[in-house]
């Protein structure tokens, strides 16, 4: 309140058009008031005082010091949709005003928040849980929907190129090429071995699945050199999801056990496979070992 005004007390406001009272008149008033030691009085009759949220601050002002207000039962409030409601209504519903105009827009935001990253991690998880599935399902989707074409000499399902696919880790390179090359591939019967087999100039992924898709059956050496590395786990899924996708009844995954390895270190999809399906447990021992090549052999059949 300008410094002309310190000893304004009353201000006669009625038959105007106003639907507020600035905060620096409210508070000059009562500074006045304190000053004088005596009381300050305003007539707001005939004005449409707008009840909103916005106006909250006045509203609460108003019913504080309505004893302040020249015949205060004849005062006119209105509603952001345009109803006019008398102090009746005014002193039942001002208790009310700071809960309905209270922002739950900070609330809501935290809300949704939250739920996205509960909806975020359960998909996540069921993404991680089914990872393996996806990969297979989604490029068998690309090659038969997507125009996706057939690696070379790719033959139907029926007619494989290869008896069995070899996944193995490089580390055992040389039981491949001193025990399993010259014990099976005898014959008649033919190895998928990636470092001889693979197409060069493809991708190792499409190379694999052409590999496991083309034989007959894909044999995993199994060592903790194979949990290792990211392409042996990638081949043992694969070769997972075709038994469980495309092969029916038909199992083509088989697990040679080549050193006895922790459960504890195998992943989860693996320790299940091993938990559900038989396996052969490699030995180096005379007797032990030609029962081993025998039931691999008969495996591959």
């Amino acid at each position: 309140m300008q410094s002309s005004l310190n000893n304004l007390l009353h201000i006669d406001l009625h038959v105007n058009s106003l639907h507020t009272l600035a905060s620096h008149i409210r508070t000059g008033l009562e500074l006045n008031a304190k000053k004088r030691n005596s009381s300050f009085g305003i007539d707001l009759r005939k004005n449409l005082l707008d009840y909103a949220c916005e106006n909250q601050d006045f509203l609460n002002w108003l019913f504080e010091h309505q004893s302040n207000m020249k015949q205060f039962e004849m005062y006119v409030f209105r509603l952001s949709d345009g109803r006019s409601m008398d102090v009746k209504w005014f002193k039942n519903e001002i208790s009310h005003l700071e809960s309905n105009c209270r922002s739950y827009t900070l609330l809501i935001v935290l809300c949704c928040i939250v739920i996205s990253s509960a909806l975020a991690t359960v998909a996540g998880g069921m993404i991680y849980r089914h990872r393996w599935k996806l990969r297979y399902l989604l490029f068998m989707s690309r090659k038969r929907f997507f125009g996706y074409r057939r690696l070379p000499d790719y033959t139907l399902i029926e007619n494989y190129r290869f008896d069995a696919f070899i996944s193995y880790a490089e580390d055992n390179f040389r039981f491949i090429l001193d025990e399993v090359i010259p014990t099976l591939e005898t014959g008649n019967v033919s190895l998928c071995l990636h470092q001889r087999d693979f197409l060069p100039g493809n991708a190792i992924s499409d190379n694999i699945i052409h590999a496991i898709q083309s034989s007959r059956k894909t044999i995993v050496i199994l060592s903790e050199a194979f949990l290792r590395s990211k392409w042996c786990m990638y081949e043992f899924n694969m070769a997972r999801m075709e038994s469980i996708y495309s092969r029916e009844d038909n199992v083509c995954l088989v697990i040679v056990m080549l050193e006895q390895v922790p459960h504890d270190k195998m992943p989860l999809e693996m320790l299940r496979w091993i938990q559900e399906n038989s396996y052969i447990e490699y030995t180096p021992e005379q007797d032990g070992n030609i029962m081993f090549w025998e039931n691999l052999k008969l495996a591959m059949q």
